[in-house]
């Protein structure tokens, strides 16, 4: 474990995946509400109805946006603990 993976894991007592998960959640969640209120039909026939490269296209800008989290994440914790702090905060 690194060390400023060690320090916010003692402070806070929760997984950095946990943490992850949360965050892609708790958009998750906005965006489908914004989504609701401005009348956005979310039914899995409307991605089925896009063309291959255009559902290949979601999938992989999914992907890498979590992909990108993830990476910061582990560059946070990578980092010395004063930095890390600093960077979390802003």
């Amino acid at each position: 474990m690194y060390s400023g993976q060690k320090i916010a894991q003692e402070a806070t007592n929760v997984e950095l995946s946990h943490i992850v998960m949360l965050r892609s959640l708790y958009i998750m969640l906005g965006a489908y509400l914004y989504g609701k209120w401005d009348g956005v039909d979310f039914s899995p026939s409307i991605y089925i109805g896009y063309e291959y490269k255009i559902q290949k296209m979601l999938f992989l800008r999914s992907l890498y946006g979590y992909l990108a989290i993830v990476c910061a994440m582990i560059a946070i914790m990578l980092c010395p603990a004063s930095i890390a702090v600093s960077i979390m905060m802003t």
